[in-house]
């Protein structure tokens, strides 16, 4: 694709294939995943309703060990294939039925399997591309993704505000199928590895997180912050909707924001990380994420003056994507470089188990604190939560220094 010529020879047809299968995910992004909350609350969907939503693509983790055991069970690429192929095959039930309330439902189904692939993707990850090459390959990847968005969320936004959101969601989903197909192609530029059948129990939870001081410390402290952050997010479609009125067409070019600083994000942490600590990276983004809860709180004073309150809306999406960008490969090199080759998928569920538990909780909560006090001391609230998470990052990383040598981190 686009940017081949920058990766290194040894991986390029490896990259090719990945980043078709990401350009086609783009669409199914686009089209379904992204504008799925504003179009339910469009179509009528309550507080409640809008909680299951918010919640599903993080409460799916909540079935990680189920989908981890199953996954050791099968070949990588082709348990997949398979789990995500159908995950959003079955969002075309609902569509047909046109029933909003079915296709949440079908929308959190469609997450618990999705978020079931997430330790052997990552796995994947470490098997298919060197450690000195992977922040690199894996940050141009999303670069090409989110440089397809940009384009794709103007004109989904537009095309939604005239067609039947049933046509674009059927668009979407074909695309993420093709997706799947096209990932799967990669199993043929590697060395295939015969499956190595293993069970993941829950005694291996405590074990860890006794054993690893410093991963448990870890998880604590990402928790607050994944908490926080969600207790923000969860109400921005409600702000979007029920307060500012605001037309897909403006979502979507906001949302194009958000790719943009996603593309300088994938393509300045990409290289950062593969010569950094992914820790000091984890530090630096959740600084600059709180600095979106913070622009939507100031936002909420100004809703009268379009011209600010746009800027501050689009501000705080350009710090989503700059931060979304470098927690997502820290957090991927972070653990396929701490912990043992054999353990990452098992860390890696522990990790989505806690993602979860507060994906699960927190925005059945916002929902509640929205009902009590203001959208603005909310978001007020998130940035605070995160500041703190911050603080607490910066004294992990700084009294594990050590130990952080020792892993191969510094």
């Amino acid at each position: 694709m686009l940017f081949n010529k920058f990766i290194n020879q040894s991986i390029r047809r490896t990259y090719k294939y990945e980043s078709l299968a990401g350009v086609s995910f783009a669409v199914y992004n686009t089209f379904v995943i992204m504008f799925t909350p504003i179009i339910m609350r469009r179509l009528g969907a309550d507080d409640f309703w809008m909680g299951v939503l918010m919640a599903a693509p993080v409460a799916g983790a909540l079935f990680i060990f189920f989908w981890l055991n199953l996954g050791f069970k099968m070949e990588k690429f082709k348990f997949i294939t398979i789990t995500k192929g159908i995950s959003r095959l079955i969002l075309i039930i609902p569509i047909l039925l046109n029933n909003y309330i079915l296709f949440i439902a079908f929308y959190f189904l469609s997450h618990i399997m999705e978020k079931g692939t997430s330790p052997t993707y990552t796995g994947i990850m470490k098997d298919i591309y060197p450690v000195q090459h992977r922040g690199r390959a894996m940050g141009m990847v999303r670069m090409e993704v989110t440089i397809m968005s940009i384009i794709l969320f103007v004109i989904a936004g537009k095309l939604f505000d005239i067609l039947d959101y049933r046509i674009l969601f059927t668009i979407g989903i074909i695309f993420g199928i093709v997706a799947q197909i096209i990932f799967y192609s990669i199993k043929r530029t590697v060395d295939s590895k015969p499956v190595e059948k293993r069970k993941f129990i829950l005694a291996d939870i405590l074990k860890i997180l006794r054993e690893d001081k410093f991963i448990s410390k870890y998880f604590a402290i990402f928790f607050l912050l994944g908490f926080s952050n969600i207790l923000g997010t969860t109400l921005i479609p409600l702000y979007f909707i029920d307060v500012l009125k605001m037309s897909n067409l403006s979502a979507g070019s906001f949302f194009s924001v958000n790719s943009a600083a996603m593309i300088l994000g994938y393509y300045f942490w990409g290289h950062h990380i593969d010569k950094k600590n992914p820790l000091k990276t984890r530090l630096f983004v959740m600084i600059l994420l709180s600095f979106m809860h913070l622009c939507f709180f100031v936002s909420s004073w100004v809703k009268t003056d379009t011209v600010i309150l746009f800027g501050l809306i689009g501000l705080a999406y350009f710090f989503q994507g700059i931060s979304t960008s470098g927690g997502e490969l820290a957090r991927i090199n972070l653990f396929t470089r701490i912990v043992p080759e054999n353990m990452i998928e098992k860390y890696w569920a522990i990790d989505f188990f806690l993602l979860g538990i507060r994906g699960a909780i927190a925005p059945f909560f916002a929902i509640y604190l929205k009902n009590i006090i203001d959208f603005k001391y909310i978001f007020l609230l998130s940035f605070g939560l995160i500041q703190i998470s911050a603080v607490l990052m910066f004294l992990l990383y700084k009294n594990n220094f050590l130990l952080l040598q020792h892993r191969g981190l510094e």
